[in-house]
């Protein structure tokens, strides 16, 4: 069972042309997987300011200076320290 040199060539390309099919679908399951771990670590940071504030809420006196504080606390939390 011998192939002629034109069905192995023929082959070579199918496996070539399969082969870089595969490297590009690679490529995009790795950016895919890149953009869902920067998805993740933004969430993972959201979550870690959801606990801090919460964190100030429990220590915040019930007082109008409290509030304050509070509100402070958030501001920065969030927006950043702008000093």
């Amino acid at each position: 069972m011998s192939d002629s040199i034109d069905e192995i060539r023929f082959r070579n390309a199918e496996l070539c042309g399969h082969n870089a099919e595969l490297a590009g679908r690679n490529i995009i399951l790795q950016r895919e997987l890149e953009t869902e771990r920067n998805h993740a670590d933004h969430w993972q940071k959201l979550a870690g300011r959801y606990d801090e504030i919460r964190y100030a809420l429990r220590n915040a006196s019930d007082t109008p200076e409290g509030h304050a504080e509070f509100y402070r606390e958030c501001a920065e939390l969030i927006f950043g320290d702008d000093k």
